[in-house]
């Protein structure tokens, strides 16, 4: 808000992540710019800001059928699940500001798994109105005796 020439690269990386100082500065500096009364900018400050991040971590529960745990020497034998494919299909904002996220998933795994459940886990304050995973798919990879 210097008015003195462009921003600095480092000032630009620091304001690309969340920080209240940097947001109250900000606010202020458009609000004197534009002329707009205190207690107007005062009342912005003070609102909670919304998360657009959609780094959702995605936890898979489930329950390994027959398996019986090798030794440790045998660490390759361990039950694995490996990430195949991880599409984002839709990311949209709705008019409440809401985000909405739809996923295409798909696993490979070295074990028998059942009752498979999902949760989808977002950081506090997110904006995530929905968090949808479509076409999910396990696919067992045979396991070496």
């Amino acid at each position: 808000m210097h008015g003195g020439g462009p921003l600095s690269e480092k000032f630009v990386d620091e304001i690309k992540t969340y920080n209240p100082l940097i947001r109250k500065a900000l606010i202020t500096g458009i609000g004197k710019l534009l002329e707009i009364s205190d207690e107007a900018v005062k009342s912005v400050i003070q609102r909670k800001p919304n998360s657009y991040s959609d780094r959702v971590k995605i936890i898979i529960k489930a329950n390994l059928v027959d398996f019986k745990p090798p030794g440790i020497e045998y660490f390759t034998k361990q039950p694995r699940l490996d990430m195949e494919s991880n599409n984002l299909l839709k990311r949209e904002v709705d008019n409440q500001g809401k985000l909405n996220i739809t996923k295409d998933l798909k696993i490979k795994t070295n074990v028998d798994i059942r009752g498979i459940t999902l949760e989808a886990w977002g950081p506090d304050g997110t904006s995530i109105a929905s968090f949808e995973i479509t076409g999910f798919k396990i696919r067992a990879k045979k396991q070496d005796n």
